[in-house]
């Protein structure tokens, strides 16, 4: 689980140098939206494809350099069947990013909202 305070080393961008590596997640989850809704937005792909939209839901209180692409990237892969899931675990903790997935690239990735605390 992904949810805690962790050292994400293994999933933030090479070459980048940072002392702290430890961030906070909040949230991490899948979300499978229906398609076949009437309410469906338009954006959304319609059912004769066949085609299932997946949202990937992370917050968090900060995030390294492509670190939510790097987690996007090793949940496909886990949905592929090319890491098992209870891998993901172990990646966390080996601190090194060759362990992990593909960054995912950015096109359908968006910042929702940005909370400041006082």
């Amino acid at each position: 689980n992904l949810v805690g305070t962790h050292d994400f080393r293994s999933f933030q961008n090479r070459g980048t140098p940072l002392l702290d590596t430890t961030r906070e997640l909040l949230e991490a989850k899948l979300v499978v939206h229906d398609t076949s809704s009437p309410d469906t937005p338009p954006w959304m792909p319609h059912q004769a494809f066949e085609a299932k939209l997946i949202e990937v839901r992370v917050r968090g209180r900060g995030f390294l350099k492509q670190m939510v692409r790097t987690i996007v990237g090793t949940v496909v892969e886990v949905g592929r069947g090319r890491i098992a899931s209870a891998e993901v675990a172990k990646i966390l903790a080996q601190k090194d990013r060759q362990a992990s997935g593909m960054t995912a690239p950015a096109h359908g990735l968006f910042l929702d909202s940005v909370d400041y605390e006082k």
